[in-house]
């Protein structure tokens, strides 16, 4: 590539490159933007509020599911000890 072909390439990115770097006049936002934002943050705290609400239950049902596992679990351990303790002590008889 010549000389000539680098420096139009180097050009033209720095016309790009200050384009898109220049500062912009502010513009407020429109009615419709505005009624659309207000649309979603109340779709966005409704689909929130349901999400929290399952995963509620969810949590209840899993803490209950963990109490009935646990004392489940200490009534058979419950249950094999005193057979343990129920066969030493006919065998010591």
């Amino acid at each position: 590539m010549s000389m000539k072909g680098k420096n139009i390439i180097i050009t033209a990115l720095a016309v790009t490159l200050l384009t898109a770097c220049k500062d912009k006049t502010y513009k407020p936002p429109t009615l419709d933007a505005m009624r659309s934002a207000d649309k979603a943050r109340v779709a966005w705290a409704r689909e929130t509020e349901e999400h929290s609400a399952t995963l509620e239950i969810q949590s209840n049902n899993a803490d209950s599911i963990a109490v009935d596992s646990t004392s489940t679990n200490s009534n058979t351990i419950e249950r094999n000890t005193n057979e343990h303790h129920s066969s030493i002590e006919e065998t010591e008889e």
